[in-house]
């Protein structure tokens, strides 16, 4: 429900009447699962496997290896100042961190950053990516 409507931990631990700090481990244990299963499936195919595989709208393109994109999430507020500082977007009005994505023109994730702040001028790294 968490990931998947955006739900706070607060809003979780009234409904399931459990502690915050439950929620959270519950989610964390998760997340981590959820990393083993899947990050072993995050591999930037080599170059002759892409361009055998390339789909029709991109054959004028017989380079293409990968699209980037950088996504923001939202986060809840980190209660330590310096983090809310580091993670706030001015842009969003709300606190984000960002990641780098490399799409496969099938539209396979080969690479996934680490989070960044939200905030573009810090160049802070803040957490690693369970993915």
């Amino acid at each position: 429900m968490k990931l998947r409507s955006g739900l706070l931990n607060e809003d979780l631990a009234g409904r399931f009447e459990l502690l915050m700090a439950t929620v959270s481990s519950i989610f964390t244990t998760w997340i981590k699962v959820l990393d083993s299963l899947l990050s072993p499936t995050i591999v930037l195919p080599l170059s002759e496997c892409i361009r055998a595989n390339l789909p029709r709208c991109f054959s004028n393109y017989k380079n293409l290896r990968g699209i980037l994109d950088c996504t923001e999430v939202y986060i809840e507020r980190p209660r330590d100042l310096k983090l809310q500082a580091l993670t706030w977007s001015d842009y969003k009005k709300h606190n984000t961190v960002k990641f780098l994505v490399v799409i496969t023109p099938r539209g396979r994730i080969g690479f996934l950053s680490k989070a960044w702040g939200g905030k573009p001028q810090t160049g802070i790294l803040l957490v690693t990516v369970y993915f």
